[in-house]
């Protein structure tokens, strides 16, 4: 029993990550909706994320590998849950690129 905990962990916190991931998605149009209409922007949301994430990662696993797993992981979801937070409720288009791009930095998990 107490070896399945940390695996119900892991298994949480990317279910968690996946949906947070999944549901943005298709909500981003609606979002960005009242500042501009065109899918540029969109897709440069997206590239936001997605190039963070990319030059962020090997250093999220030296840190990983000097620190330990667990301060590594609860960092980035901290990180992620303040992108959410700060896409959700920002109040202009560039903070909604930065949270995006805190996401995508601390998207480790």
């Amino acid at each position: 029993m107490m070896k399945s905990r940390p695996l119900l962990v892991v298994f949480l916190v990317v279910f968690l990550d996946l949906v947070g991931a999944g549901i943005l998605g298709p909500v981003i149009p609606y979002v960005v909706a009242p500042w501009r209409k065109d899918g540029l922007t969109v897709g440069l949301l997206a590239l936001g994320f997605s190039a963070a994430q990319f030059l962020a990662a090997p250093l999220l696993g030296a840190l990983s590998d000097r620190f330990g797993r667990r301060p590594v992981l609860l960092f980035s979801l901290a990180g992620t849950a303040g992108g959410y937070f700060l896409f959700a409720w920002g109040p202009s288009l560039e903070v909604r690129f930065l949270a995006r791009i805190l996401d995508g930095i601390t998207g480790g998990n």
